[in-house]
């Protein structure tokens, strides 16, 4: 995860997090509007992120982040990624699962509901 940036589109922020954290992946997103968005809540966002926010201000350092969710497909690559970006990127662990299997990964049952449809 990482925050928006100001002029920027949600599809070019994903991509660009994908690049960093994949470079050798290749992958065709399936359009420019999100399939869905889930809301973390504010004591669940990391401090680090919360201060590279580049619209972060103190009247909302305390408010909800909107994760928008982006369908690609894997083209072709590898997708393996080192110490390095898990460390810049505050990835703890990361799986690659089937649309049955992913509401195992959250917490929250409304948004694994939400994930399932």
């Amino acid at each position: 995860m990482r925050p928006h940036f100001a002029g920027e589109t949600v599809r070019s922020a994903s991509e660009h997090l994908l690049s960093g954290i994949a470079p050798t992946l290749e992958v065709h997103s399936s359009g420019n509007a999100p399939c869905g968005m889930l809301t973390l809540p504010s004591e669940r966002i990391p401090e680090e992120l919360k201060s590279q926010s580049e619209t972060s201000t103190d009247t909302n350092a305390d408010a909800d982040a909107k994760v928008f969710l982006m369908a690609s497909q894997v083209v072709s690559g590898d997708f393996s990624m080192d110490a390095k970006a898990k460390r810049e990127h505050g990835i703890k662990e990361w799986a690659w699962v089937a649309r049955d299997e992913i509401k195992e990964y959250f917490d929250d049952k409304g948004d694994a509901e939400y994930i399932e449809k």
